[in-house]
């Protein structure tokens, strides 16, 4: 009984997609970006680059309430991390960047 649940076991590890083999889509920033701003009419509205180097910008559109984070890599490879609606804009406070 013991050895079958093992094989049984060791079956469903093999069976079970490894989140690493996972492929993500890859696009060209420049056609990523054009895309968002015919489709959504999305306009940039804040970046940064985070820890890794990737620079991360997030879009919207601030009628219709769309908007989309996406992620470059320093090779070019921009990616999705998240989209939505209902989007607001806050009222923007003095940042003062520490040096």
């Amino acid at each position: 009984m013991i050895k079958l649940g093992v094989i049984g076991l060791a079956a469903m590890m093999i069976a079970t997609p490894v989140a690493s083999q996972i492929v993500v889509p890859c696009y060209d920033r420049a056609g990523f970006v054009d895309y968002l701003k015919q489709k959504y009419q999305e306009r940039r509205t804040m970046a940064g680059i985070n820890h890794a180097g990737w620079f991360v910008e997030f879009f919207a559109n601030g009628r219709s309430g769309t908007w989309t984070i996406i992620k470059t890599s320093p090779r070019g490879c921009s990616r999705t991390i998240e989209s939505g609606f209902a989007f607001m804009l806050d009222s923007p406070k003095p940042f003062k960047p520490r040096i």
